[in-house]
């Protein structure tokens, strides 16, 4: 996360599981895991994904 903040929501076996990120702030999406980001405050980020094999489905 570059700037503002956001909560990356991932859906597990248990549940939906949120992690809040903030400026300066990095993290590892799990393999396999659908996840979804809301932003809480405006801002900027980078990620990085590995093209083969993603799939997106509609919110």
């Amino acid at each position: 996360m570059l700037s503002g903040e956001m909560d990356l929501v991932l859906e597990t076996r248990l549940g939906e599981r949120r992690v809040r990120l903030k400026a300066g702030e990095t993290f590892v999406m799990p393999r396999g895991v659908w996840h979804r980001g809301l932003a809480r405050k405006p801002g900027k980020l980078m990620f990085i994904t590995p093209g083969a094999g993603t799939e997106h489905r509609p919110v």
